[in-house]
């Protein structure tokens, strides 16, 4: 038979691109073995052909909203087991309580709703991604480096009395410094005493070094700091304590664990995921320790379109290197990296020595990485839920500098050129071409250095020593000005270390200006003898 239903009772509002609302026939009231029918909707009319009845049967209409883990099992899900997966966007993931549910791939849904006792794992390196927002009244836990991304528009939808778990690794050399911003809150901020290990929540001691033989281990409290100050003001950090609350997008420091452990010490953030709007006020003039607030990557070039002009148009991030020994300012190894919508360029090595293992950055800010930015017009600093992606440090997306989104093809002209000293100290600064960029300084183009050597490069522009230059367009016969500052007459070397489109058959040249004199150190390194405390190439 054909049949025909008055539906202008059911509110089908936002519903009908998603699933078909459906007809159910059974011959039991329990509907165990049933037949179904998808309904064509015209107006406030529904109707299907070709429907089988039998005498005594029972039918009922429904609508497919949600999946359901019911304790023990996935019912509705599009993908392995009924589990969801990427093609269920349209549909509510709920997880009831029972036994574990875990996510074995990745999946896409409209919103989450975990319920009171229930426990829901999404595994190492899967993605979740969630429209809208996460009612957690149980516990969600991302391992390793599963991430959370959440795609709605305006303030956080996330509710719940429930524990969202994520974890990052810092390190464990007890001199060495980590930025942090949680990805996580809990009743609108977040205090470092929430941090827990494996063995449970984190202690702290006031002494300098951590003690890592106490279970939990203990922290050193002394290191804790955030910044928000005037331009390279060292008074500017400000010390925090274990229970100092901080909003969401704060950065703050704190020191390894002095574990050893070789693949660095593994916290874990417990609370209420982050998202959605966040905002934090900034001067003009001053620079911020901001971090990644959500339980995903984010991505640097957004957030320096998203607030521009309110920063610089640079992110600088601070590597302690492994070799590090000392609480010592003066005898610290480590400095800072940068990176800019142009290029990015990784920390020099200070006279104390030691080398980065991270390189530059990249696009990517993993999570819980903390970052400096300097604000150029007083305003809000704005990180948003469309700032967020997919990035594995495992497979070289982003980088935590603790001790899959496509990647876009870059067709900019761009060069590399390291300077090292006589006690192979080495720093790197780079040049680039974009049509936005020009001779003048350009917010996002041109980055600053951040770093103060004793033996350093950069390139100079009126009041300006910049660690990233970005030129309008590549001239062969154009010449830029580089500065030189040394500390020790010796010598010192000039190598272009990386290279990007530049066009065959063409050479760049390092000018002593002094002897006019020209060196080719497009492929072979020229050291040169040098002198003066300042000079000019």
């Amino acid at each position: 038979v054909s049949v025909n239903f008055d539906i202008s009772a059911i509110d089908l509002t936002g519903k009908q691109s998603c699933q078909p609302l459906q007809l159910v026939v059974s011959n039991d009231s329990n509907f165990t073995s049933s037949t179904t029918y998808d309904l064509t909707v015209s107006g406030t009319s529904a109707s299907a052909s070709n429907v089988a009845f039998s005498d005594g049967d029972y039918f009922t209409l429904r609508y497919l909203d949600q999946i359901v883990w019911d304790g023990s099992a996935y019912f509705n899900g599009s993908g392995t087991l009924n589990a969801p997966d990427t093609s269920d966007s349209c549909l509510k993931l709920t997880v009831k309580a029972g036994s574990l549910a875990l996510l074995n791939a990745d999946a896409f849904v409209r919103e989450v709703e975990v319920e009171a006792g229930a426990t829901f794992e999404v595994v190492d390196g899967l993605l979740l991604e969630v429209e809208n927002g996460v009612n957690n009244n149980g516990t969600i836990q991302f391992s390793g480096e599963a991430q959370l991304i959440q795609n709605h528009t305006g303030p956080s939808l996330n509710t719940g009395s429930g524990i969202l778990k994520m974890t990052q690794e810092g390190t464990s050399n007890l001199y060495n410094y980590n930025f942090w911003s949680s990805p996580v809150n809990r009743s609108g901020d977040w205090q470092v005493s929430y941090l827990e290990t494996a063995s449970g929540a984190v202690g702290f001691t006031t002494g300098y070094d951590a003690n890592p033989s106490a279970t939990p281990i203990e922290l050193s409290s002394y290191w804790l700091y955030t910044f928000n100050d005037l331009l390279d003001n060292y008074a500017g950090w400000q010390q925090i304590t274990p229970t100092t609350g901080l909003i969401p997008g704060i950065g703050y420091t704190m020191k390894g664990s002095g574990s050893g452990a070789p693949s660095g010490e593994s916290y874990w953030f417990n609370g209420t995921a982050n998202d959605g709007d966040i905002t934090i006020p900034a001067l003009a003039g001053n620079q911020i320790l901001v971090g990644n607030p959500y339980p995903s990557a984010i991505g640097a070039t957004q957030f320096i379109i998203d607030n521009d002009p309110i920063t610089d148009g640079s992110l600088y991030f601070y590597e302690h290197f492994e070799t590090n020994s000392s609480h010592v300012l003066a005898d610290y190894q480590g400095g800072y990296a940068t990176y800019n919508l142009l290029t990015s360029v990784e920390a020099p090595t200070p006279a104390a020595g030691g080398t980065s293992s991270k390189g530059a950055p990249k696009d990517s800010v993993a999570v819980g990485q903390g970052f400096f930015v300097k604000i150029a017009n007083s305003g809000n600093i704005q990180f948003r839920n469309s700032q967020r992606e997919f990035a594995r440090e495992s497979l070289s997306e982003s980088t935590f500098y603790r001790s899959a989104q496509a990647t876009t093809t870059d067709n900019r002209i761009k060069y590399k050129l390291q300077f090292k000293d006589a006690s192979d100290n080495t720093m790197t600064i780079a040049l680039g071409y974009d049509q936005n960029a020009s001779p003048a300084y350009d917010r996002g183009y041109d980055s600053e250095r951040f770093n103060t050597l004793s033996n350093q490069i950069y390139w100079t522009i009126p009041d300006k020593e910049l660690c990233i230059q970005g030129l309008n367009s590549f001239d062969v016969s154009e010449e830029i000005p580089l500065g030189i500052n040394i500390s020790n007459t010796g010598d010192y070397t000039f190598k272009i270390s990386e290279t990007l489109n530049f066009p065959a058959n063409e050479s760049i040249y390092l000018k002593d200006n002094q002897n006019n004199t020209f060196y080719d150190i497009t492929t072979t390194p020229v050291t040169l003898y040098l002198t003066d405390a300042t000079d000019q190439a």
